[in-house]
């Protein structure tokens, strides 16, 4: 859960499972619309995030990919 924006957001990629600290497995690639159908039966809340959202978590110190994986 982002403490700032009380979102909260899916530690792994679709397709893949959190064992210990890490993902494992190989995430799903997905068009934007399959994904919003995704997110939808997923029940619970679920959406994709607007690109605000996405720029919130950039890790300005960290790069390919810009998020923190300690958190991520």
């Amino acid at each position: 859960m982002d403490t700032r924006t009380q979102l909260i957001w899916s530690r792994c990629p679709v397709g893949m499972t959190t064992q210990g600290s890490q993902c494992k497995g190989e995430a799903k690639l997905m068009k934007w619309v399959a994904a919003e159908r995704y997110a939808r039966q997923r029940g619970g809340g679920w959406r994709l995030p607007t690109l605000n959202e996405l720029l919130g978590i950039v890790e300005k110190r960290c790069s390919n990919p810009s998020i923190n994986q300690k958190i991520f």
